[in-house]
Formats: structure tokens, C-alpha cells, sequence
């Protein structure tokens, strides 16, 4: 096993990064709007593409300004250990259960819930939600923000601080209801772990991937 390897970036570029987030999706939701989809489905296509985007300008920087490629940079590495990730993420989501009902969290409708009405809608959110959202959010936070912060921090203390903006950034979803903030800093925190000891975001995002499906499941059985 490898810690998290600090970045070769800078905070210029993380800034420079931050700063393309409003323009990708604006691009992003102006191309949704033109798909045949229902509205919460072009919103969640808007998403993705927002994603691609944003990804496609972040490895124009790593080529230019480093000749470095992007996902690698990012830690999209197998050290093994994929298998025990996938665990870790059906594990979570029973103890994130089992603490949700300690702590008396309000019974909401899941975010997701409006994009399971149809065969076509479940699908686009399962691709979504279990694969391009998992990776995706794991290559931003765990992948980029993160060995920028291990420049400074140990890893433990880097994966502490990114699940905060990570909760923040899921916040709307859950009405901002404390403990689902709550839980789902205590999910960050778990991810980035995983992504410190193994020094990999392919672990990660397999972890969180697992983390969704099993909750996804879990909804479908009971819905």
C-alpha cells in the first residue's frame, strides 16, 4: 500500500480549475436542454456533460502546462485492493443505515427519487449515479483537491478536509438537513481514506460506486 502522492500542480491551478466549474455548467445545461428527455433527466444529462467538459479543459492543463496526462496524474491507478474498496462501499452504506436511524434523521425523499419513474429515466440514473457521478466526484475531490492539500497535510488530515466542501457540495439534495451533512462528510472521510492508504481514485470511486448501487438497491426493493 502508498499514500496519497502530493501534487505536481499548484493552487493557480486549482483556482484556474474552480474557476471553470460555472462555465462548463452553463455549457452543460444549455446542450441538456436541447435532448429529448423529461426536464429532471436533461438536468441530470446537463450534470454529466458538465463533468466531460470540465474534465476535457482539466487534461488541456495537464498537457500544456506539464505534458502530463490527467487521469493517471489523478491517481486512476489499480494497486490492487479493488475487491476490498467494493467491500468497504456495501459496508458503509449499512453502518451510514444503521447511523441515519441513531440519529434520528428525518425521513426525505431520496434527490434521486424523481428520476426513477421509467425504465429510461432508472437507467440514465444508474449510469449516473453508480459509475460517471462515483468517478467523476472522486477524480475532483480525492483526485485533484486532495495531493494538493497532502502538499501541506498528511493524508489523513487531507481526506478529513476535502469530505467538507464533498458534504457541502450534496447538501441541496438532502435540504440541507444536518445529519444526512453529517453522514455524508463521515462517507467523504471513508473515501478519502480509502484513497490515502491505497494511493489510488480508481479505489475510491469503486468504493463510492458500491456505496450508491447499495443504496439504490435498497430503495428499489423497498419502493
Amino acid at each position: 500500500m502508498h499514500s496519497t502522492t502530493p501534487a505536481f500542480w499548484t493552487y493557480k491551478d486549482f483556482a484556474v480549475a474552480v474557476a471553470l466549474v460555472l462555465p462548463t455548467a452553463i455549457a452543460g445545461a444549455v446542450v441538456g436542454r436541447v435532448l429529448p428527455l423529461q426536464k429532471t433527466t436533461q438536468e441530470l444529462a446537463a450534470q454529466m456533460l458538465m463533468y466531460l467538459i470540465w474534465f476535457l479543459l482539466l487534461r488541456f492543463l495537464f498537457r500544456i502546462q506539464y505534458e502530463r496526462p490527467l487521469l493517471e496524474s489523478l491517481g486512476w491507478i489499480n494497486h490492487g485492493w479493488l475487491f476490498a474498496a467494493v467491500v468497504i462501499g456495501i459496508v458503509l452504506a449499512f453502518a451510514v443505515n444503521a447511523l441515519g436511524m441513531a440519529l434520528h434523521a428525518p425521513a426525505i425523499d431520496p434527490p434521486y427519487k424523481a428520476l426513477l419513474t421509467d425504465r429510461r429515466s432508472l437507467a440514465l440514473f444508474a449510469l449516473a449515479g453508480v459509475i460517471v457521478g462515483p468517478i467523476a466526484e472522486e477524480l475532483a475531490f480525492r483526485g485533484f483537491l486532495m495531493p494538493l492539500l497532502v502538499k501541506s497535510v498528511p493524508g489523513v488530515v487531507a481526506a478529513v478536509a476535502v469530505a467538507v466542501p464533498f458534504a457541502l457540495l450534496h447538501g441541496p439534495g438532502y435540504k440541507w438537513t444536518w445529519q444526512y451533512i453529517l453522514l455524508v462528510f463521515l462517507v467523504g472521510c471513508v473515501f478519502g481514506f480509502v484513497r490515502d492508504k491505497l494511493n489510488s481514485t480508481m479505489a475510491s470511486a469503486a468504493a463510492h460506486s458500491a456505496y450508491n448501487l447499495t443504496f439504490l438497491a435498497g430503495y428499489l426493493a423497498n419502493g
